[in-house]
């Protein structure tokens, strides 16, 4: 038992503490890295989980329901953000 405990620690113990000491002696600069996350690989994660998930029927109007709870607001925001920029500047 404690050494399946230790075989799933280690690894996130050791990685942790080897981006501890990159962090603190060689003092990296993480913007590009964190854009690239940020921009990339974290919308290719949310896309390959969905496209995985199968997709139930019984849930359909619920998804209908969220994507117009999502789009009509955007939708509607559009026009009073162009009057707003076109006051402001």
């Amino acid at each position: 038992m404690f050494e399946q405990v230790v075989s799933i620690l280690f690894p996130v113990f050791a990685l942790a503490s080897a981006g501890f000491a990159v962090g603190r002696w060689l003092k990296p600069d993480f913007k590009p890295i964190n854009r690239i996350n940020m921009d990339v690989c974290i919308p290719a994660l949310v896309f390959a989980s969905l496209t995985t998930m199968p997709l139930d029927t019984e849930q359909l109007p619920l998804i209908s329901a969220s994507l117009v709870a999502v789009l009509v607001p955007a939708l509607l925001m559009i026009p009073i953000c162009k009057i707003f920029i076109t006051i402001i500047y």
